[in-house]
Formats: C-alpha cells, sequence, structure tokens
C-alpha cells in the first residue's frame, strides 16, 4: 500500500495532501504509537488516519485495496479540515513568527502588515486548518483583533461622553489608519459615527492629522515635516484642547522640545492653554476683563446653571476643597492629581502639578468630584 502511495499517479493529487507514515512494530516508536493510538482489528497492516492537530481518525486493521483506496481519503479529508502542502505551511509558520516579533516589539504597523496577506488564505482568526501553523495563527490573530477591539469601544466611548477628549480621538484615529486592513467594515462604522457627530467631526479630522504625523516621521526630512505639521496644527487650533494635547506630547513625538518662540505669539492673543489659565486666574476677581473674557464667562456661568442650578465656583481662595487633588472618574479607571481651574459649561478646566491644564467633561466624574463642583 505505501508503494502505491509513492508511485499511483492517479492518486498523486490525494496523496498530496496527506504525509504517508510507515511505523515499524518492533522497537520503542511502536510502542509510544501503540499507547497513543488504538486500532481494531488484530491482522496487519494497521492503517491509521491522524488529523494535522493529533486528533485519531482511522484506525483499523487490514489493507485498501483497489477504487476504494481513493475513496477513503476523500472521505477522511472531508474531516481533516484545511491541508496546507508543507511547503505552505513553513511560510505560514515564518509569517506568523515575523507577526509576533513585530508585535513583542510594539510595532502595530509591522504586525499588520505582516498579517494582511493572511486575508488570501482564509478568514482572519478561522483558516479552517488544524495543521499548527494554521492554529497558531488563528489564534494569534484572534487575540490581536480582540485587543484592538477593545481599545476601539474604549475610546468611543469616552469621546461620546466627552466631545474634547483628543486623547481618545487620536487613538481612534491610529486605529482606523493601522487596523482598517483587517477590520475595515467595524472601524469605518465607528469612524462614521463620530464624523457625523457635529460635536466630534471637528475633533476627528484634527486627531487623524496628528496621527498622520506619525507617518512623516518616516519619510525623508521627516523630522521637519513632522514639526511642521504639529504647529500647524496648534497654530489653527489656539487656545483649545487640541492646542494642550499636542503642546503637551510634542517632545516625546518629535524628539525635541516645542520652540518657545513659537509658543510666544500665542502669548496675550488667543493665548496658548497654559497663558490662558494663568490670565483666567489672575483676573478671576477683577472688573476690568477684557469683552472677550467677560463673553466667555458669561457663557459658562450660563451653562453651568443648566448643569448645576448654580453659578460655577470661583477659581480663586473660594474655592474651598477645590486645590491640587485626585480627581476620578466614575468607573474609577483614570484618575489624575490636580487643581480646579474654571468651570466651563459641561467642563471643568484643571490644572496638573506641571503647570499643564486639561479640560474634562463633568459627567464622567466621580460622584464625590460632581458633588464638590456643585457645591
Amino acid at each position: 500500500m505505501i508503494s502505491r502511495l509513492n508511485n499511483d499517479r492517479k492518486i498523486k493529487s490525494l496523496v498530496a495532501q496527506f504525509v504517508p507514515l510507515k511505523v515499524e512494530t518492533i522497537g520503542d516508536d511502536w510502542q509510544v504509537w501503540a499507547t497513543k493510538y488504538e486500532v481494531q482489528g488484530d491482522g496487519i497492516p494497521y492503517i491509521y488516519v491522524i488529523r494535522a492537530d493529533g486528533e485519531q481518525l482511522y484506525g483499523k486493521s487490514g489493507a485498501i485495496h483497489g477504487e476504494e483506496l481513493p475513496k477513503f481519503m476523500k472521505e477522511h479529508l472531508k474531516t481533516a479540515g484545511r491541508v496546507f502542502p508543507v511547503a505552505n505551511a513553513k511560510k505560514l509558520q515564518t509569517l506568523v513568527d515575523k507577526a509576533k516579533e513585530s508585535y513583542e516589539q510594539g510595532d502595530m504597523v509591522a504586525t499588520v502588515k505582516t498579517l494582511k496577506p493572511l486575508m488570501k488564505v482564509g478568514k482572519l482568526g478561522e483558516l479552517g486548518s488544524h495543521a499548527k501553523p494554521a492554529l497558531e495563527a488563528d489564534e494569534f490573530v484572534t487575540t490581536l483583533l480582540e485587543e484592538c477591539r477593545k481599545d476601539m469601544k474604549e475610546a468611543s466611548e469616552r469621546l461620546s461622553e466627552d466631545s474634547e477628549d483628543v486623547e481618545a480621538a487620536v487613538k481612534l484615529a491610529f486605529i482606523s489608519r493601522v487596523y482598517m486592513p483587517l477590520i475595515k467594515s467595524e472601524i469605518v462604522g465607528v469612524m462614521q459615527k463620530h464624523r457625523r457627530d457635529s460635536e466630534t467631526k471637528e475633533l476627528i479630522k484634527e486627531a487623524e492629522a496628528i496621527d498622520k504625523v506619525n507617518v512623516k516621521l518616516k519619510q525623508r526630512n521627516g523630522q521637519k515635516l513632522a514639526a511642521t505639521a504639529l504647529q500647524g496644527i496648534m497654530a489653527r487650533n489656539a487656545n483649545t484642547p487640541v492646542f494642550e494635547y499636542v503642546q503637551e506630547n510634542y517632545e516625546e513625538m518629535i524628539g525635541e522640545p516645542l520652540d518657545d518662540e513659537f509658543l510666544s505669539q500665542f502669548d496675550g492673543e488667543t493665548g496658548g492653554a497654559d497663558a490662558e489659565s494663568s490670565s483666567l486666574a489672575e483676573n478671576s476677581s477683577s472688573d476690568s476683563a477684557g469683552d472677550d473674557e467677560a463673553d466667555t464667562t458669561q457663557d459658562a456661568e450660563a451653562e453651568a446653571d443648566l448643569v448645576f442650578g448654580a453659578t460655577p465656583a470661583p477659581s480663586g481662595p473660594e474655592a474651598a476643597g477645590l486645590g491640587m487633588r485626585i480627581w476620578k472618574t466614575r468607573d474609577g479607571k483614570h484618575e489624575i492629581e490636580a487643581e480646579f481651574v474654571k468651570l466651563m459649561g459641561k467642563k471643568v478646566r484643571l490644572r496638573k502639578k506641571n503647570g499643564k491644564t486639561t479640560t474634562v467633561a463633568i459627567k464622567i466624574l466621580s460622584d464625590e468630584d460632581r458633588q464638590l463642583l456643585k457645591e
């Protein structure tokens, strides 16, 4: 029978989907085999069909002759799962190993790029094969996509709760850019939701511009291009949470500090995030505030009345209990040490220890924080 498997051209295409083995019934190898796989009958030869993952599909004594052999092989191929030729299985294993290496290095762009060819092989995470490389690929891809979906859901929920959560918007932009080839329909659905929302569509646009800086960094003269792009984003978003986010993350992204001369152009005009906070703190008890500042304060007070039924707490000494403290989200997952700066309608501006400010939606804060702001 082994000779026929090796020489019969009529069944060559079927044989290519099996790995014919001959096991001698004398010696240690046979004892190991016989202990693991049972066989029905007493006569030799024993015929086995073992699936790629080691599960026994058939084990009986007696040879299979004539037309019964190809029929027998076709029948068992139906339950064997998808079959990869040895050469393809090796390529698949190499691909998975390379993707895992990129993943461990934190290079998600390279990870996804490496896995993309799998889409030509079959459905991601469901290749339908019991071969070791295929099972390993399915497990890795499934874990990767679960992490992606979890991060995307969390960022989307944060942005829905706080339409000025720049960090969440940038996270969504990153997921959209990197993971789009793997789960396009899911990502498109989430991004369209926020692009159609009048409160978040502009932020999504700026977040995508911020994320694209990472692409520019890999180009020729990338650092210069990226720096120019970030400064352009700051210029058109002065006195907003986007300005603050870029200012806080500029050095980490570009690799060098933001130029003081560039920042100075915002002082006393639109006011950088920190300049605005300082200016409002200094003039919070003054009657000589400029028209723009007065309008902003009045708008904030009007909105705050709707939220709390009271005017905003003052940012000076009267704001008892609102100094440097730990502010927490309602779910307890996030916290920040900062002091109160001012109420901004449905948001509160806080100043961190490093002097930089951040804006947080009041509705996501803990009950204790909300009550303190209300009082």
